[in-house]
């Protein structure tokens, strides 16, 4: 399961640069050199004039001559807006340091979603997969900052809460019944990154981090000639790189 999540990883980093291509909102505004705006989706554009659609099936065509500027489009009186309302985040992860003489980089997905008000402050719930010598299942508590309300915007962000193993157990050897079972534990994810918005409701965020994890893998023996168990709990504490994309 380990090979299919570094698969899927790697899936996830070479599908968001293509996703991350600046891209042109669909409807535009144009100001006009008289003061007025007209605001609706451009169908064609040449070195004279715009062909623009303001309303089913209105299309008008402006002359270049005519226009001031032409801006992406918001609702409201402001051409700020990129931060408030409901937000889908999905990332890839990988966590690297030395924990225990482990040296071995660990990789991880996940998605969270939310509500971020219009102070910057947002808030929502998260789960994900990841590869941490046993798979885990973290569900946790997704909290973000956003000081700015711009195109490119740095951000902080906090998640804690805790991490199911997702471990079976398996008999290792049938001669000595010695069988593993996997325990996750608590978890808290900090750090701090750069969020680019490269369409009205999509962005690409960079980020990075620490990460704690509390992990705890128990071998049972149970045969004629013993009946013990023994605990082995690992805590890792690792440096961790994020590449995502949001959703608004």
């Amino acid at each position: 399961m380990a090979h299919n999540l570094r698969f899927v990883f790697l899936m996830i980093c070479l599908l968001i640069p293509v996703l991350a291509i600046p891209q042109r909102s669909g409807k535009q505004t144009f100001i006009m050199n008289n003061g007025t705006t007209i605001s609706g989706v451009v169908l064609s554009d040449s070195a004279d004039s715009y062909t623009v659609k303001i309303s089913s099936p209105q299309i008008v065509h402006l002359p270049v001559s005519s226009v001031s500027s032409v801006e992406e489009f918001r609702k409201g009186n402001s051409n700020s807006g990129y931060r408030g309302g409901y937000y889908i985040h999905v990332s890839a992860n990988i966590l690297a340091s030395k924990t225990n003489g482990d040296r071995s980089v660990k990789e991880g997905l996940h998605l969270s979603n939310g509500y971020q008000f219009l102070n910057g402050l947002g808030a929502g719930i998260g789960t994900g997969i990841e590869d941490m010598n046993m798979i885990l299942l973290p569900v946790y508590a997704d909290l973000t900052y956003h000081p700015f309300d711009s195109r490119v915007s740095p951000y902080l962000f906090l998640k804690s809460g805790y991490a199911f193993s997702l471990l079976d157990d398996k008999a290792d050897d049938d001669w000595y019944g010695l069988k593993r079972t996997g325990k996750g534990g608590f978890m808290i994810n900090a750090g701090g990154g750069i969020l680019l918005y490269t369409g009205e409701r999509f962005g690409v965020n960079l980020g990075i981090g620490y990460r704690y994890q509390k992990v705890t893998v128990t071998e049972t023996a149970i045969n004629i000639w013993s009946n013990y168990a023994t605990h082995y709990v690992t805590n890792f504490n690792r440096f961790e790189m994020q590449l995502g994309f949001v959703f608004r």
